[in-house]
């Protein structure tokens, strides 16, 4: 198990005033083109598409410091992206007085107009991108960051994006807090949680093993989707049926097809991109996205609030008791805990078989955690409706919501 240390950073509504507006503006709903400031060629890489003139503003975070330096940053967005727009997300980072950028993604809800996916680059002798995180290279940390959005609209619209919502988690890993047990459990009224089970409905992946395999080799693979329409239908929201009308599917879940290839990066050639989750996630009225937590007693309070969350873990054959398989990553939903403080989840590959009623299943503890922590360092995907409050932030450390 490896803990890390953690800092969060958000901006939406009146908080993007805090940040650098060229040819953008702030409205009510967001950061939008208000002036252009120049013209971008796109050249889409499907062979049947023409090269495309795009308009484009930006709008830059405030620099983060990261006392101690941060191993990785893992951006989020969440964004409206009408016909003929999409956005750019990119990351200026900083090593002592070294400054490089790094295009993490280019994004829009459909692919009608662009080619939706990250933009790997080779790595250079400071950081690497690896698809959803950038990661600073051997020997060095990243000392600040700031995050760059260009927003893209076809030359002589009035349309725009809006990008709602902007956010970054910084980590390195934490040897103090590796060295600590496992599963410590503080005092009773931490213990709040155990006994709670949120009612989010189970969508087993391999029902679909066999469905448009051009979005990640098809069904067997759509942890990732799965997971974000689980916690979706969980709040009541997501895709009408008219705008998945074009999937056939044999499972009474189309709308898990239809998340894949709303998620599917071509350069990953995967639907679990991290970021591409909660941007598509947020297309339907959710607040979404991707951070680290530190441990049980994070995840716990939220699901005192009445949040079930996505998370990701990695774990061996063994190493999870009840599985009955290992992945060398995969995400499933956390939807409460065991009066013994066991944890319940929503495990779309459970058991391997094709059925919803194998989905819902109990991990012991001290597994689960080591799989989360030691796999991807506590990751998960908030979301939540905008009205539904997160739970109280611990005030004697870095945000990490």
């Amino acid at each position: 198990m490896t803990a890390h240390t953690i800092a969060y950073r958000q901006w939406a509504g009146q908080s993007f005033a805090d940040g650098a507006f060229n040819g953008a503006a702030l409205t009510s709903d967001g950061v939008v083109i208000a002036d252009p400031i120049g013209i971008r060629i796109y050249s889409d890489p499907r062979p049947d598409r023409p090269a495309t003139d795009y308009e484009f503003a930006t709008w830059s975070s405030p620099e983060t410091t990261v006392p101690g330096g941060a191993a990785e940053v893992v951006p989020s967005w969440n964004a409206v992206t009408p016909p003929g727009t999409w956005i750019e997300i990119a990351l200026e980072v900083a090593n002592g007085p070294n400054r490089r950028m790094y295009v993490m993604g280019q994004w829009a809800e459909t692919t009608d107009d662009m080619q939706r996916t990250t933009v790997p680059s080779p790595s250079d002798r400071f950081a690497v991108i690896e698809f959803d995180v950038l990661k600073a290279a051997a020997g060095r940390a990243i000392d600040s960051w700031h995050l760059h959005f260009t927003l893209l609209r076809r030359r002589g619209s009035d349309a725009t994006p809006t990008l709602s919502l902007a956010g970054a988690v910084a980590s390195a890993p934490d040897p103090a807090a590796a060295a600590e047990a496992p599963d410590e459990v503080g005092a009773e009224d931490a213990r709040e949680a155990w006994g709670v089970e949120l009612d989010v409905p189970p969508y087993s992946q391999t029902l679909h093993r066999g469905e448009y395999p051009e979005f990640s080799g098809g069904g067997e693979a759509w942890c990732s989707p799965a997971s974000t329409a689980m916690v979706m239908t969980f709040h009541r929201l997501g895709p009408q049926p008219d705008v998945y009308a074009w999937i056939e599917s044999k499972c009474e879940q189309p709308w898990v097809d239809y998340a894949a290839a709303s998620m599917y990066d071509p350069a990953f050639r995967g639907a679990g991109n991290w970021p591409f989750n909660v941007a598509y996630a947020a297309r339907f009225g959710l607040t979404a996205f991707v951070t680290r937590l530190r441990g049980m007693e994070d995840l716990e309070a939220f699901i005192v609030a009445g949040l079930p969350l996505v998370a990701s873990v990695t774990f061996t054959a063994d190493e999870l008791t009840g599985a009955g398989y290992g992945t060398a990553g995969h995400l499933f939903v956390v939807c409460g805990l065991t009066s013994d403080g066991d944890v319940i989840v929503n495990d779309p590959a459970s058991h391997q078989v094709a059925s919803n009623d194998e989905v819902r299943t109990v991990y012991r503890r001290n597994e689960f955690e080591r799989a989360w922590l030691g796999g991807s360092g506590g990751i998960v995907y908030v979301l939540h409706p905008p009205d539904h409050p997160l739970p109280p932030r611990p005030s004697d450390q870095p945000a990490r919501w």
